[in-house]
């Protein structure tokens, strides 16, 4: 209440609050506490500025005796107040009162506050009026005298260290909230850094084998990716080899779940010099960059299979007629075509579209030997059918060239597949994605002749590297690959003790303890020392 009214200009009830406040304080044995401090503090300042010199000395006097109790002689907020007793004494005409606290208050100051400090510099302008000859001192005694509506300003700056208004005292008076900013600005860095090393990562629950996904074992197994370009064996003794159309190696790996065993490989895993994570997946075995391989079950893997025997069939067709099939009925019509959808099981006939090389197929694309840039993007042409999981389109070309009475030559065929999501099949080079084209005396499939930069680099990636397979449902909370476990909870340990040590350092600032390492301090510091081991690993070759 006292202090509400203070802080409204109600003076004259603060007053009455401050000093019934005391008054029981005494009563109670509480006169030397930090609440104590307050009121005498304030109580003081409302003295001085109603012209009661000597109850605003007496006031000054305690508040200096209790806090020179509480807080030690060299606090800064002692010296503060000690600072404006001299002064309150030299306005009342005790100068002799005055000198003597001007000369300890400024050899306390000296010893005790850094340099720089803004109270030193008005201490040692008042003691030197002080020095000067009488006549001159009260002149400039008079000069300096504090204006009674500014004194609690200029109050607060001596014991805030800093101007009024100024970046020094705004940095003071904000510690706390300026603290905590900076806290959460490191946090949503590190968040940052961590979405950045996590790019390409698919968050999500792990899935249960199903008519959608396929259950596989890692130990003993075969993948490849949908093409069979890149081959991976994870053998049962801790040894595996890939093989690209470049080269074959041979590589030690080590299974990570959450069993005992597993979390130990975990957390030495996090600090490996050169790492390879394979994540078991309801896809397959994913890898960084977009690596992922199949098993020989896969419905990626049938599907390719598919269109390669279907990608046969009309080169066989053309060989025969000098064309691939001109019309549906000719290609729906041969039991050779009838394909099963590796998802559903069902028997399927892939879509034929017959195209005019007048009619717009890609956009801004004309030439027909172009068209296998777009179908590597993964990009499907004008009026393409709904795709479906497990399933095939296909269009082809038609020219002006006629074979017959009735019919043009067709002289392309282009096919793309579809994984058990429904979307295009991934060639063993990620982000470039999987066609067939069937051309006269020739076919072309996606991923070829542009792969050798990326099979070397794959290579060299394996080569050397700690090998971390990760099985499937080994996921932190279900949400987050187990792979990221630790830099997650170094992480979330890190965040937690920068937002506490945050309180606990403003607090100390505010009461301007001496600054000693806390616990806190000592465990940010290691953290921050776990956080440079990990990524001096991850960044130097």
């Amino acid at each position: 209440m006292a202090g509400r009214a203070f802080d409204n200009a109600d003076y004259l009830a603060a007053q009455r609050h401050y000093e019934d406040a005391l008054d029981m304080m005494e009563r109670n044995g509480l006169s030397e506490t930090e609440q104590a401090l307050a009121c005498f503090k304030n109580l003081a300042a409302i003295y001085y500025s109603d012209g009661k010199l000597d109850k605003a000395i007496t006031a000054y006097s305690r508040l200096v005796v209790t806090s020179e109790k509480l807080l030690g002689e060299g606090n800064r907020d002692v010296i503060a107040n000690m600072f404006i007793l001299a002064k309150v004494c030299d306005g009342a005409g005790a100068t002799e009162d005055a000198a003597n606290i001007y000369s300890r208050v400024l050899r306390l100051a000296e010893q005790n506050l850094p340099k720089g400090d803004i109270l030193i510099k008005h201490i040692r302008e008042a003691a030197a009026i002080r020095s000067a000859p009488q006549k001159e001192f009260k002149q400039k005694v008079t000069a300096l005298e504090l204006p009674k509506p500014a004194f609690k300003e200029t109050m607060e700056t001596l014991v805030g260290g800093g101007e009024p208004g100024g970046r020094k005292h705004l940095l003071k008076k904000n510690q706390v909230i300026l603290s905590t900013l900076g806290s959460l600005l490191v946090a949503v860095i590190a968040a940052g850094w961590f979405m950045w090393m996590t790019a390409g990562t698919t968050f999500q629950a792990p899935t249960a084998p199903g008519i959608m996904t396929e259950a596989f074992k890692v130990e003993g197994q075969a993948f490849r990716t949908a093409d069979g370009k890149v081959n991976l064996t994870i053998g049962e003794h801790n040894t595996g080899s890939l093989k690209t159309p470049l080269e074959t190696l041979q590589f030690k790996y080590k299974t990570i779940d959450f069993s005992l065993e597993g979390m130990q490989t975990l957390v030495l895993g996090a600090f490996a010099r050169k790492e390879f994570w394979l994540e078991q997946t309801p896809s397959g075995l994913a890898g960084p960059n977009g690596f992922l391989v199949h098993t020989e079950e896969a419905p990626e893997v049938k599907t390719v299979e598919q269109m390669r025997a279907l990608g046969a069939h009309l080169e066989e067709f053309y060989a025969k007629n000098g064309t691939f099939p001109p019309r549906l009925e000719k290609w729906t019509g041969d039991p050779a075509v009838k394909l099963v959808n590796s998802i559903t099981k069902q028997d399927m006939i892939p879509t034929y579209q017959l195209m005019s090389k007048y009619q717009i197929v890609y956009p801004g694309v004309s030439n027909v030997e172009d068209f296998p840039k777009n179908l590597a993007l993964g990009e499907q042409w004008n009026n393409a059918p709904e795709a479906g999981p497990g399933g095939i389109n296909t269009f082809a070309i038609v020219t002006d060239k006629k074979v017959d009475e009735e019919f043009f030559r067709v002289s392309h065929v282009f096919m793309q597949g579809f994984d058990r999501k429904g979307k295009v099949i991934q060639s063993s080079i990620p982000n470039v994605y999987y066609f067939y084209c069937a051309m006269p005396a020739n076919h072309m499939e996606g991923g070829d002749g542009a792969g050798d930069a990326y099979f070397k680099s794959l290579a060299a990636t394996f080569n050397g590297a700690n090998i971390f397979v990760v099985k499937e449902g080994a996921a932190l909370f279900g949400l987050i690959p187990l792979k990221f476990t630790m830099p997650i909870i170094f992480g979330c340990l890190t965040g937690t003790s920068l937002l506490l040590w945050a309180f606990v350092d403003a607090a100390k600032r505010l009461e301007n303890r001496k600054m000693l390492p806390t616990l806190l301090e000592v465990m940010t510091f290691i953290f921050a020392l776990i956080w440079v081991v990990w990524y001096v690993n991850r960044v130097i070759p």
